[in-house]
């Protein structure tokens, strides 16, 4: 069943266009390589809250070529494409992962750090230095615009992020 409370938030943040423009410019003065990821599945990743019961009928061709049995009702344990409270239980999830995020290279552990005037813009900090940005990453649902100076902290940010989640195409 959907939830019908018309004032339930069911959507996600996303980084606002002049937000994304801003970090496009700050990138070309500081000669940072930009670069876009898709998270594949993305609402697939987000676990549904608890307390909160999604059940759903199987695709009717499933029926049709008797995989699943008539009258059969899946309880869902993840957010999934064309439910409505999805994009907001992938926000939530995908906020929950980028706070947690840290990485090491040589010496220096790095980490994301939310900004405060855009939910969706993170700072790309190093331990012991926060006064410096060294790079950003810019959120639109599932899709990911990272920008920072081409080297090992940008490819560690990467490969951190690989831990959570697999990238694809869009």
């Amino acid at each position: 069943f959907q939830d019908l409370d018309p004032t339930a938030q069911r959507g996600t943040a996303q980084a606002e266009p002049g937000t994304i423009f801003m970090a496009a410019k700050l990138a070309a003065m500081r000669g940072w390589r930009i670069s876009k990821v898709d998270v594949k599945g993305a609402f697939l990743n987000a676990p549904i809250p608890p307390g909160e019961l999604v059940l759903v009928q199987p695709p009717g061709q499933r029926v049709k070529w008797g995989i699943v049995e008539e009258h059969v009702v899946w309880k869902l344990n993840r957010a999934v494409y064309g439910l409505r409270q999805s994009p907001k239980w992938w926000g939530d999830e995908r906020g929950r992962q980028l706070a947690k995020i840290h990485w090491s290279v040589d010496a220096h552990t790095y980490h994301l750090e939310q900004n405060v005037a855009d939910s969706q813009v993170w700072w790309m900090r190093r331990k012991g230095d926060h006064n410096t940005v060294y790079g950003l990453v810019c959120v639109y649902v599932d899709d990911f615009l990272l920008l920072a100076e081409e080297g090992p902290a940008s490819t560690g940010l990467v490969d951190a992020l690989l831990k959570i989640w697999e990238f694809g195409p869009e």
